[in-house]
């Protein structure tokens, strides 16, 4: 390749303006939002918390590793998105909140990264990017403290392509 078309190909990929696509789902979503839930046994919906996404989160009291909860992303696409998680509760102690990327046809679920839900930045928190999904998009958190010292807490997840 010549030296132009390198750096035609570079200004088209850092072009200015283009925008990552980006899906965003709350616990609680509406008909019509894009994405649904699966609410585990243990995952207590709170409402009125000002400081949660869009004033409602889900709290698990319990030390159980085989209940979660899941997000869906039924718009999401194929690829290997960066995930993030909504964190801003006090309630919300777990130090080491498991979350796992997947797809649910065919179903695989991977390990995408862990967030100390306790220490956590209030806002958007980084989980993971490493991990690649064919479609039929869904994270999930898993309703158990690997040092058994909090409770989880399950708000808004976000991906970005």
């Amino acid at each position: 390749m010549g030296g132009v078309t390198i750096l035609a190909m570079l200004s088209v990929l850092l072009a200015p303006g283009a925008s990552a696509k980006t899906y965003t789902c709350d616990n609680d979503p509406v008909s019509g939002s894009g994405c649904s839930d699966y609410n585990g046994s243990t995952f207590v919906y709170k409402s009125n918390q000002s400081s949660s996404y869009n004033d409602d989160h889900r709290l698990s009291t319990a030390q159980d590793e085989d209940d979660y909860y899941i997000w869906y992303f039924d718009e999401a696409t194929a690829g290997t998105p960066e995930v993030y998680v909504y964190l801003n509760s006090a309630s919300f102690t777990n130090r080491e909140a498991h979350y796992y990327l997947g797809t649910t046809d065919p179903y695989t679920s991977e390990y995408v990264g862990a967030v100390n839900q306790y220490t956590a930045d209030e806002g958007w928190n980084f989980v993971g990017d490493d991990v690649t999904v064919t479609g039929d998009v869904e994270l999930m958190v898993i309703a158990y403290d690997y040092d058994r010292s909090g409770d989880t807490g399950a708000d808004a997840a976000r991906l970005v392509y």
